[in-house]
């Protein structure tokens, strides 16, 4: 997981030099693919993996999907990652926007 990893999400936060602006897209790409990457997180934007249900149904009972709590838990930590990354005129465009994939 991302927390056995040397550095914190709270550390790459700060360790991102680049911040989204009008004039450096692919620079800050390049750097929050690694980011991502690095913290098992591409799997929130590549659209070739769906987000499993919310629920789950065995032996006719309904009950929360574990995996769908993970994979929300997993979409917070790259919206903020994403989101701190962006400069106040970038995250003015994506007020509102909840998941990574909206973003």
């Amino acid at each position: 997981s991302a927390s056995e990893t040397p550095f914190s999400m709270h550390a790459f936060s700060h360790m991102m030099n680049t911040k989204l602006s009008s004039s450096n897209y692919l620079v800050w790409r390049e750097q929050m693919l690694l980011v991502l990457a690095f913290h098992k997180l591409s799997d929130q934007i590549d659209d070739s993996v769906s987000p499993p249900p919310d629920t789950v149904t065995t032996a006719d009972k309904t009950c929360p999907n574990p995996d769908a709590a993970i994979w929300t838990t997993n979409d917070l930590k790259a919206v903020l990652l994403i989101k701190s990354s962006l400069t106040e005129e970038a995250a003015a465009e994506v007020l509102g926007l909840t998941t990574t994939r909206q973003i």
